[in-house]
């Protein structure tokens, strides 16, 4: 990011992306939240963490969601719903980090597990599929995918992608 004349402190909050679900299984982790202020001398590199992919039929496992960053802030993105379970991201560097939460674990063959609200501020995961129907998508920002059905071996939902805000 080029450095706007006259600004020599930023105000920055970011989120990693969110992790994909598992196809008839885990809902996928949310990603991190990181929130601080930063000293900025010259250009900064940033980068916005993209979503997990979802994982498409019976006990395939979703995608990892993108790390986000800024300067010395890192917002990881959170892992793809799978047979191992799947977590939330972790983040670092700022005045304030907070890990997203881990997606649901499958269980009792009956239903597919979900992503719970992640990344501290923000980062609504998707819910499970139920009753047959596939997932829904981690919603804006770092929201981790939903499970899959079980029954019908669906597709897992794709985790939402990070975000990066900057303020000066």
């Amino acid at each position: 990011m080029e450095k706007p004349a006259g600004v020599s402190r930023v105000h920055v909050k970011l989120w990693g992306g969110g992790g994909g679900g598992q196809g008839g299984g885990q809902g996928g982790g949310s990603g991190g939240y990181c929130e601080g202020i930063i000293t900025v001398t010259g250009d900064v590199s940033a980068a916005v963490g993209n979503g997990g992919t979802a994982g498409v039929g019976s006990g395939v496992s979703g995608g990892n969601g993108g790390n986000s960053s800024f300067s010395s802030l890192i917002a990881n993105g959170g892992t793809g719903g799978g047979l191992s379970g799947s977590n939330g991201g972790g983040a670092s560097g700022g005045s304030l980090s907070v890990a997203g939460q881990n997606g649901q674990t499958f269980s009792n063959n009956s239903s597919g597990g979900n992503a719970p609200l992640g990344g501290g501020v923000g980062g609504f995961g998707g819910l499970e599929g139920i009753n047959g129907n596939g997932m829904i998508n981690g919603s804006f920002p770092g929201g981790g995918g939903g499970g899959g059905y079980s029954g019908s071996g669906s597709s897992g939902g794709t985790g939402a992608p990070g975000v990066v805000i900057v303020y000066y």
